[in-house]
């Protein structure tokens, strides 16, 4: 950063001396009026100068600023990063088999995005929607995510109710996780309008609802759950 500030310094400069030296002695011919002062060049050599130099410091001051915005972004994804990872643990303590479909299900999703052609960012988004895609389950009761028969309509009700939780959860957070929270909501969607919560059809689901939509109904069809 040092080493940039100098060099913006001695740009600013260098251009202002070049600018009043051109409106000076190395002037072409009949460039300067001859109405001018015999040294009038010297006063717009200072002039310029002093803009060069006010020029390179508000440079470096929007440099500083730059900077700063670049390690507070730095230090925002880290901790958003850590309090997702958060959820996760604390979802891992309280149904160790959930955790684990969930990581299945981040995994395919990310990868079924790559081969639908989003972009990078957009997988990334993708796979922690999958990752934290059962995160409402952290208010259900663990004695129905683990209830080893057919679920009650009381207790069907109780478990629809974690994708609208995981999405509030989230965007309590921050706001900045809403595309993460879209995918949370619409995970049960159906394209027939069968889902929930909010019964949508076809492509009014989110792109990200659909595709977590299909690996993870695949995720429970092809792994060992009380539910499968």
């Amino acid at each position: 950063v040092a080493v940039r500030q100098w060099r913006t310094r001695l740009a600013g400069t260098g251009v202002a001396l070049t600018a009043g030296l051109m409106g000076g002695p190395l002037a072409p011919p009949g460039f300067v009026p001859d109405t001018h002062a015999p040294y009038a060049w010297i006063v717009r050599l200072a002039f310029y100068v002093a803009v060069g130099v006010f020029a390179a410091a508000g440079v470096q001051e929007l440099l500083r600023r730059s900077d700063r915005l670049r390690r507070t972004y730095a230090n925002l994804t880290r901790l958003y990063s850590a309090t997702l990872r958060g959820f996760v643990l604390a979802l891992e303590m309280k149904d160790e088999e959930t955790w684990a479909h969930c990581e299945r299900v981040a995994t395919n999703a990310r990868e079924m995005g790559r081969a639908l052609g989003l972009p990078a960012d957009e997988c990334e988004l993708l796979y922690w929607a999958g990752y934290l895609h059962d995160v409402g389950k952290l208010a259900t009761p663990s004695q129905i995510l683990a209830k080893p028969g057919a679920l009650t309509p009381e207790e069907f009700e109780i478990v629809k109710r974690h994708a609208e939780r995981g999405e509030k959860l989230l965007l309590t957070v921050s706001p900045t996780f809403a595309d993460i929270a879209l995918g949370v909501r619409h995970h049960h969607e159906r394209w027939d309008g069968g889902g929930y919560p909010d019964g949508l059809a076809g492509e009014a689901i989110p792109l990200f609802g659909r595709i977590l939509a299909v690996v993870d109904v695949f995720e429970a069809l092809t792994s060992i759950r009380p539910y499968r």
